[in-house]
């Protein structure tokens, strides 16, 4: 009996040592059964005796009725590690020579209902309770499933639940990104013409009130067209801002005098502020949810090309034609934008309408409060720059003091604290915008003072980060799953580390396409942290105060520019009024914006976007 016995096992063992040697010898699965009879019609009588003996084919277990999983569990001798079994239909993916390939072709090929009993009534049980799986042709057919906040969503099936937009929302997205293009376009060219302007008209003492009367003139007239968007519409309000921002062009086009400028000025403030908020307003209420990420895109793309070709345009335009058509020459476009976007705009109607008087009186207080923040920030930034010791300190203090009230009434509470959700989002922003603006608003002064480059490629310089920064928003866009403080944090660290890398633009050996590439890393940073802000900010805006919440997200990255390029303008100051030399006061504003970078690090944990 033990002979018999050791002799059964022998058998035994033989048997899968050949299963194994002929499985191995790369016998497919998909072989005419006639070969494989044939092939196991060359094994010896006493080899087939034993297979049919102990349960197995001639055929070596190739097309038997086994399934992948319980082959490997037969085969111990050749895979004694079993990984998680595989749900009916999907692919093995247990080790060993069972190719995956193989039997995905041998399940496609099986009946319905096949395989053993046990496993019958398991996949039964699995339908079930988690539906039926769809058949293996149609799975390929949808491609790799892609695993975001949502759940697994197949590719496929993404792009057909979103449907291609309809003429006049295509006409709308059109025209809203020409009229953020226009306005970032007058901004840059203007920049350009302003030294030429001031040396005509005599006004170089009026050189930064030109600058600063827009800046304020904007803030103002931010959120003011936030509310009134929500409560009057969107159209009235942009064709207004239009009116205003035409009537600013015409005035300083004709100015005799500098004072004339700086009221144009201030006309093409008030009317530029009102083209951002309208757009997000818009781009909440019109675009389906999955659109909406990549027009915040589109609107922050409108600042790419002006910034490339602003400054040489409006150079061009200066030494060609006069500094007057910088002005002039935008009227045309600027009435061609308010044609293209206002009769699609006509279908949108207020989102929050009222005739209550306490309401309306609640608006103009805050128009007021928004005036009076304006004028803090105004008070700020002069006093920063005053050579009295006295003025400095004392409107410095009582322009913070002004300022900081007033916005504390007009943003959500918990701002300085960066309060988990809105605020965080808001204060993120802000940082965001004055650790760009330390840096990019400094390069060039740096190219021109200590490397002596000439104007064209100062501005080559920091082209580099806006290209960037378009890049990196198109990268975070198509990657939804990521979550939004993740985004923002890294975002942070990715601009400080392209404000360091800009540093040694200060020793005068460096060279300056080592500083373009190492800011254009910040331009990357700004761009994964940007559209992952706006999206959350604007997720908070309920129905029928999407211009609101609009204004506030324009509101704090027009003050974060604003706050640092006056700290900075103010070091930079000092020290040409003092033996303070100019490139450690440029590494100041850098450090600053390193710190203001790392501080937004921090911040990022509490970015939360509105449940749905």
């Amino acid at each position: 009996m033990r002979r018999r016995a050791h002799t059964g096992d022998a058998r035994r063992a033989r048997a899968r040592a050949a299963a194994v040697r002929h499985r191995g010898a790369g016998q497919d699965r998909a072989a005419p059964d006639g070969a494989q009879r044939a092939h196991g019609r060359d094994l010896r009588p006493g080899r087939r005796r034993g297979l049919r003996d102990h349960g197995e084919q001639p055929r070596c277990g190739v097309r038997c009725g086994r399934t992948a999983a319980e082959g490997v569990r037969r085969d111990r001798g050749r895979c004694r590690q079993q990984r998680q079994a595989h749900l009916p239909g999907e692919p093995a993916r247990q080790r060993g020579h069972l190719d995956p390939g193989r039997h995905a072709r041998r399940v496609a090929d099986r009946p319905a209902g096949g395989g053993p009993p046990l496993l019958r009534a398991g996949a039964a049980r699995h339908r079930a309770h988690h539906g039926a799986h769809p058949p293996l042709a149609a799975r390929r057919a949808l491609g790799p499933r892609v695993t975001g906040l949502a759940g697994s969503v197949p590719p496929a099936a993404t792009a057909a639940a979103r449907p291609p937009l309809e003429p006049g929302l295509r006409l709308l997205a059109v025209g809203l990104v020409l009229g953020v293009t226009l306005v970032a376009f007058e901004t840059t060219a203007v920049i350009t013409a302003l030294p030429t302007i001031t040396d005509e008209l005599g006004g170089d003492s009026l050189y930064g009130v030109a600058l600063a009367a827009y800046t304020l003139a904007n803030m103002l007239s931010i959120v003011a067209a936030g509310r009134l968007a929500d409560r009057k519409g969107p159209l009235p309000v942009f064709l207004g801002s239009v009116t205003v921002f035409v009537i600013g062009l015409l005035v300083a086009s004709v100015a005799p005098s500098m004072p004339i400028v700086v009221l144009g000025r201030t006309l093409q403030g008030a009317g530029g502020g009102g083209f951002g908020p309208i757009a997000y307003q818009l781009v909440k209420r019109a675009f389906p949810a999955e659109r909406q990420p990549t027009m915040y895109v589109w609107l922050s793309a409108g600042w790419v090309l002006p910034s490339l070709v602003g400054p040489a345009f409006g150079g061009l335009v200066t030494d060609h034609l006069g500094w007057r058509w910088v002005f002039a020459g935008i009227v045309p476009l600027a009435i061609a934008v308010g044609a293209i976007t206002s009769r699609p705009m006509r279908r949108f109607g207020p989102s929050s309408p009222t005739d209550d008087p306490a309401e309306l009186a609640a608006d103009r207080r805050r128009i007021a409060i928004a005036a009076g923040a304006a004028g803090g920030v105004a008070l700020l930034v002069v006093s920063l720059r005053s050579a009295i010791w006295v003025v400095l300190i004392g409107g410095s203090v009582i322009g913070t003091v002004i300022a900081v009230r007033m916005l504390s009434r007009l943003l959500p509470r918990g701002l300085l604290a960066a309060r988990r959700g809105q605020p965080a989002v808001l204060v993120c922003r802000l940082l965001a915008t004055s650790t760009f603006m330390g840096v990019d608003g400094f390069v060039p002064l740096a190219a021109d003072r200590i490397h002596r480059a000439s104007p064209m490629v100062q501005g080559f310089t920091i082209i580099g980060a806006a290209l960037t920064w378009t890049g990196g928003q198109a990268l975070v866009a198509r990657r939804p799953d990521v979550r939004p403080h993740r985004a923002v944090m890294l975002g942070f660290g990715i601009l400080a580390l392209g404000a360091v890398l800009s540093a040694p633009v200060l020793w005068e050996g460096w060279p300056l396409w080592a500083t373009f590439l190492g800011w254009a890393v910040g331009g990357v940073g700004m761009g994964v942290l940007f559209n992952p802000t706006t999206v959350a900010a604007m997720s908070y805006a309920a129905d029928g105060s999407e211009g609101d919440t609009g204004g506030q997200l324009q509101l704090v990255d027009s003050l974060g520019f604003s706050l640092m390029g006056g700290i900075g303008g103010a070091i930079i100051a000092v020290a040409d009024r003092t033996t303070f030399d100019l490139a450690p006061a440029i590494g100041l504003c850098f450090l600053l914006a390193v710190a203001t970078a790392l501080v937004g690090v921090v911040a990022a944990r509490g970015v939360l976007a509105a449940p749905d």
